[in-house]
């Protein structure tokens, strides 16, 4: 399996260069399909940081009470997460440190696309294609 750390080493190239980026990783499991999207953080002051919560409420009463700060993101930082959203207008992504926890989706850009299939040889080959 593609390891998330590794997805957001290589996240800033895909971001930033055009067309099609290649990804290989030797994995000791064997992989399924998955698809994860890349996420740059926006609409965030530069002095300041994105809160990674561990699960969104429904109300912003419960958001500090129940749901509370995991990880952070930082202004212009890429990260991976969930193609899908986790709630309405929430995306499940992963934090600086690499804790999984979500974020609204007005404090990030959906990037490419990048999806990770096993091949014969035990290497996982993962590419980006724009969304």
């Amino acid at each position: 399996m593609l390891s998330k750390r590794i997805a957001s080493a290589f996240a800033a190239a895909a971001v930033t260069g055009s067309g099609l980026v290649a990804l290989t990783a030797v994995t000791a499991a064997p992989a399924h399909a998955q698809e994860a999207c890349l996420y740059q953080v926006r609409n965030v002051a530069a002095d300041s940081y994105l809160k990674v919560r561990k699960k969104p409420g429904k109300t912003p009463k419960s958001w500090n009470k129940r749901h509370k700060t995991i990880d952070v993101l930082y202004p212009g930082q890429v990260t991976t997460g969930n193609c899908k959203r986790s709630r309405e207008n929430w995306r499940k992504v992963f934090g600086d440190s690499g804790v999984e926890g979500h974020v609204h989706k007005a404090y990030v850009k959906k990037g490419p696309r990048i999806t990770t299939e096993e091949t014969t040889n035990g290497t996982t080959n993962g590419t980006t294609s724009g969304s």
